[in-house]
């Protein structure tokens, strides 16, 4: 899909004008648009006369400028086109990245059985070594791991890890502190930093625990939770 010629035709402040008014609610001055598009005085004022002209904008009160039914068209077009191109950047970057060569390495975690509310526990999570049949790392990976959990506080939100190229890294810990009662969801993020390139999603794991009112013989309980995780191991990405 690619843009009507009349949009093509259309510079890119123009676009910035219109996607703004498209996500602002209600008609915007010229100094709210300017702030919403980081143009400069000029350009905005060339892009707002020349979408008047086109009849992508109208202003229904003085000083006020809101998209017209051709606008709200031309929006429409713009962010469909962006929709398509972002997920064709995505589609062509998770391909990059299958073709690159990669090695598994298990990452774990180890923590209580069981959270308490209020109460701090500490997550703990590391890197084992290669595998004898594992293919070693070319240098040292870089890791960032971001720990979530819906309903928790968690400090830090993430740690970094350098990982050896032929053994453990870690541990780093994180503590979470639950809020409310029941079952919550912990998500570790592990993401690669490449120079050169975007961070490299290497994957993670999650697990469900059991957040109880008050400490129980589980929370004092210590269990690890492992899954696998793909390092980049050097070499050309696609």
């Amino acid at each position: 899909m690619s843009l009507p010629d009349e949009l093509q035709k259309l510079p890119m402040r123009a676009h910035a004008v219109i996607r703004f008014l498209a996500s602002h609610n209600g008609p915007a001055a010229v100094e709210v648009i300017r702030a919403g598009t980081g143009l400069g005085e000029r350009g905005a004022g060339k892009a707002i006369r020349q979408l008047v002209t086109g009849g992508y904008i109208q202003m229904p009160e003085e000083g006020q400028y809101a998209l017209t039914d051709r606008g709200r068209w031309a929006a429409g077009e713009l962010v469909a086109v962006q929709e398509i191109e972002a997920a064709r950047a995505a589609e062509e970057a998770a391909q990059r990245q299958q073709a690159a060569p990669r090695a598994a390495r298990r990452v774990v975690a180890v923590l209580a059985q069981e959270l308490v509310i209020d109460h701090p526990a500490r997550v703990m999570v590391g890197v084992d070594a290669p595998a004898v049949d594992q293919a070693p790392l070319s240098a040292a990976g870089h890791l960032v791991l971001r720990l979530s959990a819906p309903g928790c506080e968690v400090d830090p939100p993430e740690c970094t890890l350098d990982v050896p190229h032929d053994g453990a890294a870690g541990p780093v810990a994180f503590r979470v502190t639950p809020h409310q009662s029941g079952s919550v969801r912990l998500k570790l993020d592990a993401r690669q930093v490449i120079e050169s390139h975007d961070p490299w999603r290497a994957g993670g794991l999650y697990f469900d625990l059991n957040v109880a009112e008050f400490p129980t013989p589980q929370s004092a309980e210590i269990q690890a939770l492992g899954g696998t995780i793909e390092l980049y191991t050097g070499g050309r990405i696609g």
